[in-house]
C-alpha cells in the first residue's frame, strides 16, 4: 500500500458539550478510528478545534463568550484541556501526538511556511500525529470566520494530502453557487 496522508478536521461541536466542556467520549471515539487508521499505515494529520468550548467555563463563563478578548482567553485555558484530552486518549493506544498552533500568516510568509512544513514532515516520519489549532488566543480569524475549515484546507494543500475528511454536525455544504450537497451524494 502507498501510504495515504489524510488531513482530518473536527470541529467544536463535534468535541464540546452544549454547555461547555470537552465531551471526552467523543475525543475517545474520535481517536480510536483515527489510530485505527493510524496504525494500518496512513499518516494521520488531526485538525481540532475546540479550544474557546473547552476552556470558558474553566474561567469562569456561564456561556460561550462573544467578545474577542473572552473568546481568547478561553481558548488560551481550553487549548491546554483540549491537547490533555487528546494525548490520554492516544497514549491507550500507544500513539504519540503533537501540538502545532499555525495561524493565516503561517501560510503567507515564506520562513514560517516551510518550517511549518518541515516540522509536519518529520512528524510524520516519526509516525507522530501532529494535532494542529489556530493560534486562537493570539489569532481572531477563526473567531470572527469559522472553524477551522480554511486551516484544514491550506494544512492538506501545504503537506499535498490525499484526502481532506471535514467531520461536522452540518448536514449539507452550500457552495459559492449554492449548490448543496447531502453526505450521500458525497460519498458517492
Amino acid at each position: 500500500m502507498n501510504t495515504k496522508r489524510i488531513v482530518i478536521k473536527i470541529g467544536s461541536s463535534s468535541l464540546a458539550k452544549r454547555d461547555g466542556g470537552i465531551a471526552h467520549e467523543r475525543i475517545i471515539h474520535y481517536s480510536r478510528a483515527i489510530g485505527e487508521l493510524h496504525q494500518r499505515g496512513y499518516e494521520i494529520i488531526l485538525i481540532s478545534s475546540g479550544a474557546v468550548a473547552a476552556g470558558f467555563q474553566k474561567i469562569g463563563y456561564r456561556t460561550r463568550p462573544t467578545t474577542t478578548a473572552k473568546k481568547q482567553a478561553a481558548a488560551a485555558v481550553g487549548q491546554g484541556l483540549l491537547m490533555e484530552a487528546y494525548e490520554k486518549a492516544f497514549l491507550k493506544q500507544s500513539i504519540a501526538v503533537a501540538q502545532l498552533l499555525l495561524t493565516r500568516s503561517t501560510f503567507s510568509h515564506e520562513e514560517q511556511y516551510n518550517n511549518a512544513y518541515q516540522t509536519l514532515a518529520e512528524l510524520l516520519r516519526r509516525r507522530v500525529i501532529p494535532i494542529i489549532n489556530e493560534n486562537d488566543s493570539i489569532a481572531i480569524e477563526e473567531l470572527t470566520f469559522g472553524d477551522n475549515d480554511w486551516l484544514s484546507s491550506l494544512v492538506a494543500g501545504l503537506l499535498n494530502a490525499d484526502q481532506l475528511l471535514l467531520l461536522t454536525d452540518v448536514d449539507a455544504f452550500i457552495t459559492p453557487i449554492q449548490v448543496n450537497l447531502t453526505q450521500k451524494e458525497l460519498s458517492s
